[in-house]
């Protein structure tokens, strides 16, 4: 392992290669490695700023843990004070990666942790949960376009609001396009496209689809 503090000149440059050491390990998914780094910095009384551990698109280092689902190393990374706020350079916040990557156990990792440390959860959450890309799309439309059911569920939960007409056309392109095609893989999307749209249709018109279940 790099010494940092006495393999490099100044220690501004030592910084500098132990914080994008910190990201690389993030993003393999690579806690032990990420633990190390964090002891190093302790031991020579560096404190870093987790929220500008960014890559060259300006994802920190929570957005990385978010998207590879590791919620022990999003919690560790909380703990050392990253936040929720940022933004990438593409306007996508924390919650449009868990929506890209399904990765619901951490994302719910980091607003299960809010609720008892932070007064405004709830309305930080459901700001996070409908903030748009700088393509206009919210968290909610992302987790919708990649079949990603539970973040689908998680987000409605908490204060995501639907864009009925647009978010049902394209499930039923999608569900026709696999009905069409009938490979293992459509197979496959069919059951997640059709999952998505049971959650939407339910959450948009309750009693007409509890019908529609017990008439089956």
């Amino acid at each position: 392992m790099a010494r940092y503090f006495d393999d490099y000149d100044t220690r501004e440059e030592a910084i500098y290669h132990l914080q994008d050491d910190i990201l690389t390990a993030i993003r393999h998914d690579e806690l032990e490695n990420l633990n190390a780094r964090i002891s190093i910095a302790f031991r020579h009384g560096v404190t870093l700023d987790y929220d500008n551990i960014v890559d060259d698109h300006g994802r920190t280092a929570l957005m990385w843990a978010i998207a590879v689902d590791n919620p022990s190393m999003v919690l560790t990374i909380r703990g050392k004070g990253a936040t929720v706020l940022p933004v990438d350079k593409y306007g996508n916040t924390i919650a449009h990666y868990a929506a890209h990557s399904n990765s619901f156990q951490s994302y719910e990792a980091v607003f299960h942790e809010m609720e008892g440390i932070e007064r405004t959860s709830t309305e930080l959450l459901i700001s996070l949960h409908n903030s748009r890309d700088f393509n206009n799309n919210t968290p909610l439309d992302v987790a919708i376009r990649y079949g990603n059911a539970e973040m689908v569920e998680l987000l409605l939960n908490h204060g995501a609001g639907i864009d009925p007409k647009p978010s049902i056309e394209f499930l039923d392109s999608e569900i026709e396009r696999a009905e069409e095609e009938r490979t293992s893989t459509s197979e496959q999307t069919l059951r997640k496209f059709k999952r998505v749209k049971d959650i939407l249709m339910n959450r948009l018109f309750p009693t007409r689809f509890m019908y529609r279940q017990h008439s089956s």
